[in-house]
């Protein structure tokens, strides 16, 4: 047993990081005012407010945000990588590091209260979900409120999950890192956001490129373990989406759910539109619950599967003697 258990540490230590992680930020989430993200964020707009420049040509909006994009990595990079690398326990410091990554916790507590929240305390909802969401809250019905909070719930159990957990395992630390941070910039840099259109534009690309298929496995499970068969008016529906991966988040959700999502959204008073995923009914303040419920349970259900399918297979190596 003592030789299994060191094969599963030796072998297997980015699947120990991740699952201290994820327990870590579960259990100690910290709190926004002192997470680095805001100070990320702090400093991106500055950067932004002193190179980006309106009147330039466009070509010139586009490299001056790459410009600032390596600018804020070569900033960032030197504090992490020097404590992974002079660290007496990587392993700690590796799972710290992916802790700081992922923080989910705050916005679930934030949507909570958002459903918490009395509906005819429009105003308060709309600024608990103002920060998770770049299209404009300000003049979001009941309807459009929850609407937003359920698929923000959603994408981000993507980007804020399961994209640095993928990057983490396929290019470790840095790897997390440098998608975190990217993330981070891509939001900040919204080319949908009409100022910083050209600016923001190669993250988005670069962002999407990374994306394609860690997002395309996450969509797949939620689809595959949405519950019961898809029909073709659900296939159709991903057709019309610009991004299949997305599409197939949307649509598992608002299966699983059984509530209306997608429609035209609002960017800077700009509508910028999608399809609308029609169901029986609206979505509810309850759904942001069960959105958070439904997440966290296919994630465990996924790290589950995983564990156990690497314990019965170091097992299977071990007695039979391979």
């Amino acid at each position: 047993m003592e030789y299994v258990i060191g094969i599963l540490i030796n072998r297997y230590d980015w699947l120990w990081v991740i699952t201290a992680a994820i327990i870590a930020e579960r259990l100690l989430p910290i709190p926004a005012a002192y997470h680095p993200r805001l100070f990320i964020r702090n400093m991106a707009q500055r950067l932004q407010q002193k190179v980006l420049v309106p009147s330039r040509s466009p070509s010139q909006q586009t490299m001056a945000g790459v410009l600032a994009a390596l600018m804020m990595l070569l900033f960032v990079a030197p504090l992490p990588i020097l404590a992974h690398e002079f660290a007496p326990y990587p392993m700690v410091v590796d799972t710290l590091l992916l802790m700081l990554c992922l923080q989910w916790q705050p916005m679930k507590q934030q949507l909570t209260r958002f459903a918490n929240t009395n509906h005819q305390q429009k105003q308060l909802k709309r600024t608990l979900l103002s920060p998770w969401l770049a299209r404009d809250c300000g003049a979001l019905s009941e309807l459009g409120l929850n609407k937003g909070a359920v698929e923000a719930i959603y994408l981000r159990s993507f980007t804020d999950q399961v994209g640095i957990l993928f990057w983490y395992v396929i290019a470790g630390i840095y790897g997390a890192l440098g998608y975190w941070l990217l993330l981070e910039l891509s939001r900040q840099w919204h080319p949908r956001l009409r100022k910083q259109h050209y600016f923001g534009s190669p993250l988005k690309q670069l962002r999407a490129l990374l994306d394609v298929l860690p997002q395309s496995v996450w969509a797949l499970w939620l689809a595959l373990s949405s519950g019961g068969p898809w029909s073709q008016q659900h296939l159709a529906l991903v057709g019309q989406f610009r991004s299949k991966a997305r599409a197939l988040v949307l649509v598992a959700a608002s299966k699983r759910l059984g509530c209306e999502l997608g429609g035209p959204a609002m960017y800077q008073q700009r509508k910028f539109r999608q399809p609308r995923l029609a169901a029986n009914r609206p979505p509810q303040a309850s759904d942001v619950i069960t959105s958070f419920q439904q997440v966290n349970w296919h994630l465990q259900l996924l790290l589950s599967l995983i564990w156990a399918g690497i314990v019965s297979h170091t097992f299977w190596v071990v007695f039979a003697g391979i």
